[in-house]
């Protein structure tokens, strides 16, 4: 069930969204017993009327227990971000925000919200401080953790079996990658991000969702995931042993500036 050579030319049947994967256990541990759905990417991402080809995947209770609020907290902060408010499922997602924070049972959410929200510094890429502006601090551990899922789920949908609980998930953000050395990030522009560039990108929503990915043929547990969200927010995902993947990213608050 793997996509073409990394190297190789764009498959059109990559437009193609998978349907034939298990049903009968959990997409993330292997579990058989007391499965549930989980949806993949969260379905709050997308507005009503939601899309036809949302994804869902078995799961069983330990594995979706606490979710919900980090796929509630990932759809707050990525429909805020700037380079994504003029996307118009975002901007439709607003209401269904505001509406969320303004539910009794959400005054915790409510609060650590707006305690998030400061006055941050712009400058211009030369350096130049230019004014102040709103803007949030964005818990990236919390961002990651569902960009991990999204990509556990994706890996059994693609390759009809679980990754495994003990394999590793590594979740880069455009923050982690402009940290990188300059040779680095050549190494993976050329070997990784320009091969999965020239994919066709598997799309749900209207752009809300896509992905492209590699799963190594010689060794599965081996893959590369570009994730993105609204067409701006992009990640970049290794799987693989813990032992043999690269050092993994710092997850400090993140300041993302408001529309």
């Amino acid at each position: 069930m793997n996509n073409q050579s990394l190297n190789g030319m764009p498959d059109k049947k990559l437009r193609e969204l998978p349907t034939n994967y298990p049903r009968s256990i959990c997409a993330y541990c292997g579990a058989s017993d007391n499965l549930t759905k989980d949806h993949i990417p969260p379905e709050q991402l997308f507005p009503s009327p939601r899309p036809s080809n949302l994804i869902t995947v078995p799961t069983c209770g330990n594995c979706h227990s606490d979710t919900s609020k980090d796929d509630e907290y990932f759809r707050l902060k990525m429909c805020l971000r700037e380079d994504v408010g003029n996307h118009p499922k975002a901007r439709k997602d607003w209401d269904a925000i505001f509406r969320s924070l303004n539910r009794t049972e959400a005054s915790g959410f409510r609060k650590s919200f707006f305690a998030d929200i400061r006055s941050v510094p712009l400058s211009t890429p030369a350096g130049i401080f230019i004014g102040q502006r709103l803007g949030y601090d964005v818990d990236m551990i919390r961002i990651r953790r569902v960009v991990e899922r999204i990509t556990r789920g994706f890996y059994f949908v693609e390759r009809g079996s679980p990754l495994g609980l003990h394999n590793e998930v590594r979740v880069h953000a455009d923050e982690d990658l402009q940290q990188e050395t300059k040779e680095t990030l050549n190494d993976l522009n050329k070997n990784i991000l320009f091969p999965l560039a020239a994919q066709t990108p598997k799309v749900i929503g209207d752009n809300v969702f896509s992905y492209r990915f590699h799963i190594l043929d010689e060794n599965p547990v081996y893959s590369v995931w570009n994730l993105n969200f609204f067409g701006s927010v992009p990640f970049l995902c290794f799987s693989g042993p813990g032992t043999n993947l690269t050092t993994k990213p710092s997850s400090p608050p993140q300041v993302l500036t408001t529309r």
